[in-house]
């Protein structure tokens, strides 16, 4: 995997975040943050098994980013109402689906959201697909 991480982010950044969006984010993602504040990613893939289908991957997002669609909190002011609850935008693949963070016990992990019916196998019943269970998950699958 090749990357171009974002400024560097802050715990305070974080923290506020969670307030604004009122979400309690993982450890392990909050770190990212901290540490990476985003990427754009090349070089690299994700496979949703579900579709027996790999995606390349395109960036995640940050906080405080001022170009293009990175931003967290800008994505989630213009496609939030998309969001099931407890759940966050965290990038896009390299076809602009969004791949989500789902905090909710149930649905807990990272997901591709196709919410604009890319997929051949996307509808209005079914548009969101699991990749896997945790964010540190997701990027040692992006590293591979």
């Amino acid at each position: 995997m090749k990357f171009e991480s974002y400024k560097k982010g802050t715990l305070q950044k974080v923290i506020e975040l969670e307030k604004k969006l009122n979400i309690n984010l993982p450890d392990d993602y909050k770190s990212f943050l901290i540490k990476e504040n985003g990427m754009d990613i090349y070089d690299a893939c994700f496979c949703v098994q579900d579709l027996e289908q790999e995606f390349s991957m395109g960036n995640l997002f940050g906080i405080d980013i001022e170009e293009g669609l990175a931003d967290i909190e800008k994505v989630y002011q213009e496609y939030g109402e998309d969001l099931p609850e407890d759940s966050l935008f965290i990038g896009t693949d390299a076809g602009n689906r969004f791949i989500i963070l789902v905090m909710e016990q149930e649905n807990r992990g990272i997901w591709l959201y196709d919410d604009s019916y890319s997929i051949e196998q996307s509808s209005d019943d079914e548009n969101t697909y699991f990749i896997c269970e945790t964010f540190t998950e997701f990027m040692q699958i992006l590293g591979n």
